[in-house]
C-alpha cells in the first residue's frame, strides 16, 4: 500500500522563519508550496509590474513594506492583502485560495511544506485535498513578531495534527528536528 503524502502547514507571523523552515525541510523530502503563489500571479496581472521587479522588492523585508508609487502607494504587503480581501475572497470566496493551493499541491506528487498558512479556509481545502489525518499543523511563535498588520493569524488545528513550536534565534535546524520527529509519531 502507498504512503499517504503529508502536507506541512507552517503557521506563524511575518517574519519568524515560515521561509527558512520550508527550505530546510527540502532535503527531507518536502517541496515548498504557497498558497500566495497565484496572488503573486494575480498582483502582477493588476499592476503591470514585471516578475524581476516585483520579486526584487518583494523579497526585500524591508522594501517589501514601504509604499510604492507603482502600487498607488500601498506596500507588496498591503496589495496582496488588498488582492486576497476584496478583489478574490468578495469574488469566489473565502477558501480561493486554499483551492488554488491545494490542486497546485497535489500536482507536485509528494509531501509539502506551505510556508504562508493563515486562513482557516485555506487549511480546510488542504484537509479536503490531502485527508485531515495527513496535514500538520506547525504553529510557529518567536519572540518578537506577532501578526499585528497582517489579515493571516494562528489557525485552529481543526482535527489536524498540531505541533506548537517556539523558535529559537538563529537556530532553525532545531525546528525542523522537532517537526520531523512529530511527524515521525505519526
Amino acid at each position: 500500500m502507498k504512503e499517504a503524502r503529508k502536507c506541512i502547514i507552517l503557521n506563524g507571523p511575518p517574519g519568524c522563519g515560515k521561509d527558512t523552515l520550508a527550505k530546510l525541510l527540502y532535503p527531507h523530502g518536502y517541496v515548498q508550496c504557497e498558497n500566495k503563489e497565484s496572488m503573486h500571479d494575480i498582483a502582477l496581472a493588476m499592476s503591470g509590474i514585471d516578475r524581476k521587479r516585483w520579486f526584487r522588492r518583494y523579497n526585500n523585508r524591508e522594501k517589501k513594506e514601504l509604499p510604492w508609487d507603482e502600487l498607488n502607494g500601498m506596500s507588496c504587503r498591503e496589495f496582496l492583502i488588498y488582492i486576497s480581501e476584496v478583489c478574490v475572497k468578495t469574488a469566489f470566496g473565502n477558501a480561493q485560495f486554499g483551492k488554488l493551493a491545494t490542486r497546485a499541491a497535489l500536482s507536485k506528487n509528494s509531501n509539502v511544506v506551505f510556508s504562508d498558512g493563515g486562513f482557516q479556509e485555506e487549511m480546510a481545502m488542504l484537509q479536503e485535498g490531502f485527508g485531515v489525518e495527513n496535514v500538520i499543523l506547525v504553529q510557529l511563535f518567536r519572540t518578537g513578531h506577532s501578526f499585528d498588520g497582517d489579515s493571516r493569524n494562528y489557525l485552529k488545528p481543526a482535527g489536524s495534527h498540531c505541533l506548537p513550536l517556539n523558535l529559537v534565534a538563529g537556530r532553525p535546524e532545531l525546528a525542523v528536528d522537532a517537526i520531523l520527529s512529530f511527524i515521525g509519531e505519526y
